[in-house]
C-alpha cells in the first residue's frame, strides 16, 4: 500500500462510521430484542396451549397385554413397627454397623463377627 493509499483509508471512529457502524449495532440490538421477546411469549403462552391441548385431546388409558404389576414385598401395617425401647435397639445397632467408632467413642466393645460365628 501506497502513503497516498493509506492516508485516504479511513481509521478509527470515521471507518466505523463509512462502514454502516451504527445501523449494524442497531439492527444488531433489534434482533436480539425480538429474540428474547419471542421467548418471553412463548413461555407465557405455554401453560395455556398445554391446557387447551388437554382438553382437546384427552389422556386415553394405554392398553397393554402386560398385567398391573403387583408389589413384591408385603408393607408392614402401621401397628406392627417396633415402637420405644426396641426402635431405640434397632436404631443403635444399625449405627453400630454402619460406623464401629461410635461404640468406641462410647466406651463400647463390639464383637466381630468371624467365619466361626
Amino acid at each position: 500500500m501506497t502513503v497516498a493509499a493509506a492516508s485516504l483509508t479511513p481509521t478509527g471512529w470515521n471507518a466505523v462510521l463509512d462502514a454502516g457502524g451504527p445501523l449494524l449495532a442497531i439492527t444488531g440490538m433489534a434482533v436480539v430484542f425480538f429474540a428474547l421477546v419471542s421467548i418471553s411469549l412463548f413461555i407465557t403462552i405455554l401453560p395455556r396451549a398445554l391446557r387447551l391441548w388437554d382438553r382437546l385431546l384427552p389422556e386415553t388409558p394405554r392398553k397393554t397385554s402386560h398385567p398391573e404389576p403387583q408389589p413384591r414385598v408385603q408393607v408392614a401395617r402401621t401397628g406392627s413397627a417396633p415402637a420405644g425401647e426396641t426402635l431405640a435397639a434397632l436404631a443403635a445397632a444399625a449405627v453400630l454397623r454402619h460406623d464401629p467408632s461410635v461404640a468406641r467413642h462410647l466406651g463400647m466393645t463390639t464383637n466381630k463377627r468371624t467365619a466361626e460365628n
